[in-house]
């Protein structure tokens, strides 16, 4: 997307940009965009380093932040974690590390 933008050439934009607070809302964003003909876009942790949060689609294309849904749990009895789709690994690492493991996949 930067790379066309910079040679001047129009990008598709989403429409509106919503930020749900819970998998309930996130429900209720599915239903409407189905009863619309529009696309949910997910957006993440923001980097956009793979042009993920640029519509590919005709159709109205909402951008779905899911920064809100950032909670990260442990369960020391089954070593697991479970983790919401906005939660930035780097904060899983943190918390991981706090029990003392690693993902392992972020340098140290």
């Amino acid at each position: 997307a930067t790379k066309a933008r910079q040679a001047g050439q129009s990008v598709p934009r989403p429409i509106a940009v919503a930020s749900p607070a819970d998998t309930g809302e996130v429900a209720v964003l599915a239903r409407l965009a189905h009863e619309h003909s529009a696309v949910l876009l997910p957006v993440g942790g923001g980097s956009n380093t793979t042009g993920n949060t640029v519509p590919h689609s005709s159709r109205p294309t909402v951008a779905v932040s899911l920064s809100r849904l950032a909670s990260v749990t442990w369960n020391e009895t089954a070593l697991s974690v479970t983790a919401g789709a906005g939660v930035l690994l780097y904060d899983v690492e943190e918390m991981l590390n706090r029990h003392g493991y690693t993902l392992g996949s972020l340098p140290r």
